[in-house]
């Protein structure tokens, strides 16, 4: 069994257009009827702000098809770790065996989620906007506005978060590696009403937008 850790497989997979033509691909199938998907099991662990979800599907016509456990505490920012984690088990079609264990620690799920993003906008968003509002400054609201920018070109981008120690960062980095203008707003109220588009990226249990 092939056994590939989460740098291997950020050398392997990045958040590109092959990713989004990826996930269109499924959710044209899904459509069609041509995906088996059953329901998530979720198991919460409210002590700790976390939950597992354990999720699969099969697309007719492939060879192999994959398991995840996929972990998402919420107060671990408070620790200084990652959000996410999990792991991926991939199994033959025709014999059911496992043919892959893959230690994403969450990467893939990030890619496939920001993915969804991206096809979701490219679709139902109008093609000419200039401001992208983003609730929320961890690791999906880098990878919603990286894949946003596949399918559209936007120059502002404006940030509230609950958390403002990570807005700084979060600013930084998308100035970096996207060009734009990043402005931080007091209230997510702001966010909304100053942009085009809006992506929302927080695990709140209570409603952030009225």
């Amino acid at each position: 069994m092939t056994i590939l850790t989460e740098t291997e497989l950020r050398q392997c997979v990045q958040l590109d257009q092959a990713a989004l033509d990826a996930v269109a691909d499924a959710f044209t199938r899904l459509a069609n009827g041509q995906a088996m998907m059953p329901p998530i099991m979720r198991v919460e662990v409210p002590e700790n702000n976390g939950e597992v979800d354990i999720k699969s599907a099969y697309l007719q016509g492939l060879d192999s098809f994959a398991v995840k456990m996929s972990s998402g505490f919420f107060n671990n920012s408070k620790l200084g770790l990652p959000s996410l984690g999990g792991l991926m088990i991939l199994l033959s079609a025709k014999i059911g065996f496992p043919e892959a264990l893959l230690l994403d620690n969450g990467y893939l799920t990030d890619v496939r989620t920001g993915a969804a993003g991206a096809v979701a906008a490219q679709h139902l968003a109008r093609p000419n906007i200039d401001t992208v509002g983003v609730i929320g400054a961890g690791a999906q609201a880098r990878y919603q506005v990286r894949a946003l920018a596949l399918v559209r070109r936007f120059s502002r981008l404006l940030v509230y978060s609950q958390t403002p120690e990570r807005v700084e960062q979060y600013a930084a980095d998308m100035r970096r590696e996207l060009g734009v203008t990043v402005e931080p707003q007091a209230s997510a109220e702001a966010v909304v009403r100053g942009s085009d588009l809006l992506i929302t990226t927080t695990p709140a249990k209570s409603p952030l937008v009225q």
